[in-house]
Formats: structure tokens, C-alpha cells, sequence
């Protein structure tokens, strides 16, 4: 028999760090915002926050390319970002890379095999695990090389 589940609500007021966890995430998204009224729209698809503490405000780009482009706007940023209250304290503003979304899935006629030796050694490691889940996937990773 399944419980039903909760309301949202109901787990958050149990919760004092989901709650302040939410908190959190509610005000990153609120000076995302302000950041994304700044700048032009290509730009505003490849940035994120990453945070915004002590002064220092942290933007996530998906390249170099972008970064560079936004160095060149960084100091009209900054002065524009401390007409708001929210960034009021801005000192200064760090560009990171990160690129945006996972590696694209691998197709099957790209797949990667493993050599005799990886197989042989990821088979004698599952012998020793004493999980039979964990065991049993170990030991089809280790069927997967290419047959000559």
C-alpha cells in the first residue's frame, strides 16, 4: 500500500533547510533576473549565476567567447547592477566557463569498448564486491569489449 504524498508545502514548514535551501533559490533567481535586464539577449541565453557573496556577484558563461564579450560590459554592469538594492554592496563581478548541458549521448557506432586488460580488471574488482547489484553491473561493464 503507497502513502500518498505530501503537499509541497507541508514538507517545506517540517523543514528549516528546505526552507531556507528555497529561500536561497528564490533569490538567486530574483537577481538573475535584475542581471538578465542588464544585458542584451544573446548574451542573457548563455549566462547563469553561480552566486552572489560579499560583494562579489559570480556569472556562468558557456564559453570563453562569451566572457570576453561581457569584460567589455563588466564595469557599466557593475555600476548599473548597484542602482538596485539586492546589489547595492557589488564589487566586482567573476566570469567563470561552464559549458551549458551534458555531452551530447553517445551513438551506438561511436560506442566505446574497453581493452582486454580494463575488462580483466574491472571483472577481478567485482569479484571482491560483496553487493550483488553493484557486482553484476561491474561484471557486464566488463563484457564490453570489442570482439576481433
Amino acid at each position: 500500500m503507497n502513502k500518498p504524498l505530501k503537499p509541497a508545502a507541508h514538507v517545506l514548514r517540517g523543514n528549516p533547510l528546505l526552507q531556507r535551501l528555497l529561500r536561497q533559490a528564490e533569490n538567486l533567481s530574483r537577481l538573475q533576473t535584475l542581471v538578465h535586464g542588464q544585458l542584451s539577449p544573446a548574451i542573457r541565453e548563455q549566462l547563469r549565476m553561480g552566486g552572489y557573496d560579499d560583494g562579489v556577484l559570480t556569472l556562468i558563461l558557456a564559453d570563453a567567447v562569451w566572457i570576453t564579450r561581457l569584460r567589455y560590459q563588466q564595469e557599466r554592469l557593475v555600476q548599473q547592477l548597484r542602482q538596485h538594492a539586492e546589489f547595492s554592496g557589488l564589487q566586482r563581478i567573476r566570469l567563470k566557463v561552464r559549458p551549458a548541458g551534458d555531452a551530447p549521448p553517445v551513438l551506438h557506432e561511436e560506442r566505446r569498448y574497453l581493452s582486454d586488460t580494463a575488462s580483466q580488471n574491472i571483472r577481478q574488482g567485482a569479484e571482491g564486491i560483496e553487493d550483488p547489484e553493484l557486482r553484476e553491473a561491474l561484471q557486464r561493464l566488463a563484457q564490453n569489449i570489442r570482439s576481433s
